[in-house]
């Protein structure tokens, strides 16, 4: 096996809204210039998305196009153009998505640039009830009704992204959410949305993140202990030829877990499994990119024979928010559907029954319907039993079907930390369960039997299992992200057992400030030294993000503080009316900040990320940004 030496290389970039409408949408895309294509040398390119934490159930708009650009000019077109390409970005909080592996030509790349169009999109919010209601208004930040956005970002200012010949670079782009949209509803709670594009760029950079592969099965290597996937995703479509997003070889291992067709299997008799199926089987990969071989090494694997095509099988994914003597009930579920295609249903109902095959993520273990509790994330294949695009509901008859129980996710601040515990080492109140606020559960223990209420869950005493996991930084009060499964049975069980725990020490922490109306008072103090806020007048937005919770800045003792990193160096950005400028030096971009509001600008909104140190209130910043009108 030949392996590729890579530098690796780290660096964060603001895609800043370079907003631009297009009243023709068929110019959108592009193909890779002459330039380019002369040269003879070529590498790959894997291209994954991901995104921060927003208040949506659904944001799934269409991606048009994405162009890299060569530090001599020449243009690269990195995805398929000749379609769309439907993404939901709600869905990749805890984990990657490889968009398309690409083979480009070698050389330094200094610009990207993508075009998403919000014309046929599907965002989904949760009003103040708590209920799924879509967002039909969604504008720019002048108000205007928002149609195709182009996002650009400049690289030469940073460490270029690379390609070497027969090499493979990795480019990730991290949406946020939060940042990206501020949410409001008017008289009548009708949502209204203001976008303003923002991304973090990471190249060849390795975090936590769990990445997915999905796709369809190109072929097996049981000697070279590997398998080749052709790229679908965001179950796209794929071209007459089945590979218009590239492929990507997937190692194995020992222990790498496989579920063929609800079997499962470990290391080589999963990849013997893999080798016996129907060419073009699907496949969906959990796993991690290893940067010393820059290999992607699988965890779990999950595979089937027949596609949902290819039977009258449909598949739906979400959180089970309720249960009901063999009724689960999700809201904001993903259906798909027999296309193959990826569909949002405000709910989904589900039918089981002691005949339903239940299996569990990364488990050999046996299941039945009494391991579902209410908050876990499941995977259900079942007949469709009713369908109603107008309401957004489906229902699944899953009696003689499947669920595979997935990693969850579970959000919010510890409430108490013993490690002396051997069942609730961690008690937590929860803020989230993925992307469901905890309003939306009805925490009953399973969905073999409701009767008995003495053993449903407390949301606000979450009892966390978290095994022989460290939790020695962490501290009552502050934030937590845990990942792993819910617990069913048992009227002394904890409610939910950890597979991993992100420790909110050292962890990117978003602030984001919005004054309503626009002020020059927005900053007790502001000087070379850090930025000291001023919260009187503050809308909706002021709030800290961090490990995907928010925290009100206005529960804080001390009012917030932004400073640079020792170096000052960083991404500045001022916007004044639209017009971006950008800054690599904090002082300078502090200095042109006190000459605007010297001229009588006025601050509209403020957001920055870095470190948080939560005695001191101070915000350790590698970026900020503020608006100025």
């Amino acid at each position: 096996m030949k392996t590729i030496n890579l530098q690796r290389q780290r660096f964060f970039l603001v895609l800043v809204g370079l907003l631009m409408m297009i009243m023709i949408l068929g110019g959108c895309g592009g193909g890779s210039s002459d330039t380019a294509e002369n040269v003879t040398q070529r590498g790959d390119l894997a291209i994954s998305v991901a995104d921060e934490k927003g208040d949506f159930a659904s944001y799934t708009v269409d991606l048009l196009s994405l162009i890299m650009t060569r530090e001599d000019g020449a243009e690269v077109t990195v995805v398929p153009n000749n379609e769309s390409t439907r993404v939901d970005f709600s869905q990749h909080t805890d984990l990657k998505e490889f968009l398309s592996v690409a083979s480009i030509p070698s050389g330094n790349y200094v610009a990207a640039r993508m075009t998403l169009s919000y014309s046929n999109s599907e965002i989904w919010v949760k009003n103040q009830l708590g209920e799924l209601v879509q967002v039909k208004n969604i504008v720019d930040e002048d108000n205007k009704k928002l149609s195709v956005v182009e996002v650009s970002v400049q690289l030469e200012n940073f460490n270029n992204l690379t390609i070497s010949d027969q090499s493979l670079a990795h480019l990730q782009l991290d949406f946020n959410l939060s940042a990206t949209n501020h949410i409001s509803f008017d008289a009548n709670a009708n949502p209204t949305i203001k976008v303003d594009p923002y991304l973090v760029a990471n190249v060849n950079d390795a975090d936590s993140k769990t990445y997915r592969l999905r796709g369809v099965l190109n072929s097996a290597d049981l000697q070279g202990g590997s398998f080749s996937v052709a790229i679908r995703p965001f179950n796209t479509t794929l071209d007459d030829n089945g590979n218009g997003f590239g492929s990507l070889t997937v190692g194995i291992e020992d222990d790498t877990f496989f579920d063929i067709d609800g079997k499962t299997y470990k290391g080589s008799d999963g990849l013997e499994a893999m080798e016996n199926l129907n060419p073009k089987a699907a496949v969906e990969v959990n796993g991690v990119l290893e940067y010393d071989l820059m290999r992607f090494q699988a965890g779990a694997i999950y595979a089937k024979s027949q596609t949902t095509a290819q039977t009258k099988q449909r598949t739906v994914t979400g959180c089970v928010t309720s249960v009901d003597a063999g009724i689960l009930t999700l809201k904001g579920a993903t259906l798909t559907n027999g296309s193959g295609n990826a569909v949002f249903k405000k709910q989904a109902t589900i039918k089981v029954s002691g005949a339903t095959h239940v299996t569990c993520q990364r488990s050999e273990e046996n299941f039945d319907i009494s391991s579902i509790g209410v908050g876990q994330k499941v995977t259900v294949s079942g007949a469709l039993a009713g369908d109603d695009p107008q309401k957004k509901m489906v229902a699944l008859d899953a009696t003689e079907g499947h669920v595979r129980m997935m990693m969850t996710t579970v959000r919010g601040t510890i409430v108490s930390v013993n490690e002396n515990d051997p069942d609730a080492r961690l008690v937590a109140n929860l803020q989230a369960i993925d992307n469901n606020g905890v309003k939306n559960f009805d925490f009953k223990r399973s969905a073999a039997d409701d009767t008995d209420t003495a053993n449903n869950t407390a949301p606000d005493k979450y009892a966390i299992d978290t095994g022989s996991l460290d939790i020695s930084d962490f501290a009552v009060t502050e934030p937590v992200k845990v990942r792993g499964f819910v617990q069913s049975k048992g009227d002394q069980a904890p409610d939910f057992k950890a597979f991993a725990v992100l420790s909110p020490a050292g962890a990117k922490t978003l602030m984001k400030v919005q004054w309503t109306p626009e002020t020059s008072n927005a900053f007790e103090d502001i000087s070379i030294a850090g930025i000291t806020i001023d919260l009187q007048g503050a809308g909706t937005d002021h709030h800290l993000y961090q490990q995907w919770v928010s925290k009100d800045l206005k529960t804080m003792q001390h009012a917030p503080i932004v400073t640079p990193q020792p170096d000052g160096a960083g991404l500045f950005i001022l916007r004044v009316s639209g017009v971006m400028q950008s800054f690599q030096s904090f002082p300078d971009f502090i200095e042109d900040v006190q000459s605007r509001l010297a001229d009588g600008w006025l601050i509209d909104k403020m957001w920055a990320s870095g470190i948080f140190d939560y005695s001191k209130a101070t915000l350790t910043a590698d970026q900020v940004d503020i608006h100025l009108k």
